[in-house]
């Protein structure tokens, strides 16, 4: 096994300027006249989902999307750029729309990913998600495995974004808050307060079930076809899964050769080695209360991508069984991806991840024998986002 790391050529001073540069360019272009010509309903939608109170109803609520630049750009008490607006409905449900802009697309990384964050406002409390997202065949998409394929996809990631958020009560500011300006002028303002490493953990990036004499391969490529979830905790409260950031590392890693085949049943979990982050958040709704939220995110590859053996088998649902002859090597097609639950365990946080399979992430199992042999999803067809089992 070998690693590769693709070198950063671009300062932090340099990377900071420029993509809030282009930030205050996107605010002056989020009201395009082309976009306005469209009328609202028939732009591409951003985000959707349901706002609820505390008691768990529908909450009326103004909904705001931010582009959030990368984590080595944020700067502390500097608002983050309003993408689109909305507010909710009498169900409490939103539909946030909006065009790409010249602007948006100068932010967007190599990988195709743009992480926006969702703040969602009511008179007395406030809710945040995040989620990566990227503008692909003319809509947004947020599945990893749809931009992997290159193509439109029917793979449906359940995991990506919270659909519904709850409310938690603004709080009085602080006298920290008030001595530190963290107020910004302007409604549905949100702003960096604080960024803390958080250590450094192992994240399952990918697995290979081998029964009896199946041979099998694993590689992993490119981080930019992965999510991982992320927490969120809302006025020191505990940490919950609040949406998910896809990487954005160009990282180089491969089994140089084929698993041979044996005569025993194998299972094997490949883990990424990560830093990750503690990013203390402010919003406001353009009055003196301000919301206090914190994320915990992975931000950078530390190194290695060790296998290990054994752990928790995938099941197989019959209703998901692939057949392959003698000598078949079929591989995980590309645009379709598998979710590992809880491959993230960091103190007071788990969180699951989504890899999808490219010409650069790969499963493959070989079958050595003359006999017809079989595939098995976990909870779908192997088109699609599940686990597989391979059977004798």
């Amino acid at each position: 096994m070998r690693l590769r790391l693709v070198p950063r050529t671009t300062s932090r001073r340099g990377l900071v300027g420029a993509l809030f540069s282009v930030a205050a360019l996107a605010g002056s272009l989020v009201g395009i006249p082309a976009a306005s010509a469209l009328g609202r309903d028939a732009l591409p939608v951003l985000w959707e989902g349901k706002i609820l109170d505390p008691a768990g109803q529908p909450a009326a609520a103004e909904v705001v999307a931010l582009l959030r630049p990368p984590p080595e750009a944020l700067v502390p008490g500097v608002p983050l750029v309003p993408l689109a607006r909305t507010t909710t409905d009498n169900a409490g449900g939103f539909s946030l729309r909006s065009l790409p802009t010249p602007a948006l697309t100068a932010m967007t990384g190599e990988s195709g990913w743009l992480t926006v964050m969702l703040a969602a406002f009511t008179h007395d409390g406030m809710s945040m998600a995040v989620d990566s997202v990227a503008w692909h065949g003319g809509r947004w998409i947020t599945d990893p495995a749809e931009l992997a394929s290159g193509a439109a996809s029917d793979v449906t990631s359940t995991n990506q974004r919270p659909k519904v958020l709850t409310t938690v009560a603004l709080r009085t500011p602080s006298g920290e808050d008030r001595d530190q300006g963290h107020a910004p002028k302007g409604v549905g303002s949100c702003w960096m307060t604080s960024a803390k490493g958080a250590g450094d953990h192992y994240v399952a990036v990918g697995e290979l079930h081998l029964d009896r004499d199946w041979g099998g391969m694993f590689e992993y490529s490119q981080s930019r076809y992965s999510s991982f979830q992320i927490g969120v905790s809302h006025e020191g409260s505990g940490w919950s899964v609040g949406g998910s950031v896809s990487m954005a590392k160009n990282t180089k890693f491969e089994v140089p050769h084929d698993l041979p085949s044996e005569a025993r049943e194998r299972f094997w979990t490949w883990k990424a080695h990560m830093d990750f982050k503690r990013f203390g958040w402010g919003c406001n709704k353009g009055y003196p209360e301000v919301h206090h939220a914190a994320t915990l995110e992975p931000v950078e590859w530390r190194g290695g991508l060790p296998p290990t053996e054994g752990g928790d088998l995938p099941t197989c649902n019959p209703e998901h069984k692939a057949t392959f002859g003698p000598g078949a090597k079929p591989k995980r097609q590309v645009g379709s991806s598998v979710t590992l639950t809880g491959a993230i365990t960091v103190p007071g946080f788990t969180g699951s991840m989504t890899s999808a399979f490219s010409e650069s992430v790969v499963n493959q199992w070989i079958n050595p024998t003359k006999r017809n042999r079989q595939l098995c999803g976990e909870s779908d067809d192997l088109t699609k986002d599940t686990r597989v089992l391979s059977l004798p």
